[in-house]
């Protein structure tokens, strides 16, 4: 049973635990990044023409994959996009590179403000909807991502009781983490 929500934006309903009907699951109380984006950059909500009865705005992002840019636009398709274009969208998504882009775009939505553990990482993936079923990335799987993504230089780790990880920079491309790491002559 979905939990709806409205968004804080826009009002729309949305489930803000995961499935068909959420667009923002990562984005709450917005339903989506562009509703999040709106409410943070200051605009105001006026009736349905828009913000103060103008044509909604687009912003300027960059593809986490490439970091090509791209508009974020409004619009139930269009409003937590990601990536500059489909080619980008899937090349992300290959079972090769879809674990390490998972855990990456987790950190980068939720991680960006607070330091996040392995276990809020598995919690925010399983909201995930993935062909009808929820992904099945556990703590553990996550965990062994992240050491990955250390050595690789993509995340910083603080040590403690409880570890908890964050991107060292949100505006680096996912695209060169996924590569293998270069050869050393010893």
């Amino acid at each position: 049973m979905p939990i709806l929500i409205q968004c804080k934006t826009c009002g729309d309903d949305f489930d803000e635990c995961g499935g068909s009907m959420s667009r923002g699951r990562h984005y709450a109380p917005y339903c989506s990044r562009y509703c999040q984006m709106f409410y943070n950059k200051g605009y105001k909500m006026d009736g349905e023409n828009g913000p103060y009865g103008r044509k909604y705005p687009k912003f300027d992002m960059k593809c986490d994959w490439c970091g090509g840019p791209f508009q974020l636009k409004r619009g139930r398709t269009e409003g937590s996009q990601r990536y500059c274009s489909v080619k980008c969208s899937r090349t992300a998504r290959f079972k090769r590179n879809n674990k390490w882009n998972r855990v990456l775009q987790v950190l980068k939505i939720k991680g960006s403000r607070n330091p996040i553990t392995a276990h809020e990482i598995a919690y925010e993936i399983s909201k995930i909807p993935s062909n009808g079923w929820r992904n099945k990335l556990g703590a553990v799987s996550v965990a062994n991502v992240l050491k990955r993504l250390v050595a690789r230089g993509a995340v910083n780790v603080s040590q403690g009781h409880i570890k908890t990880y964050e991107l060292k920079n949100v505006n680096t491309p996912f695209k060169q983490f996924s590569m293998p790491m270069p050869k050393t002559d010893t």
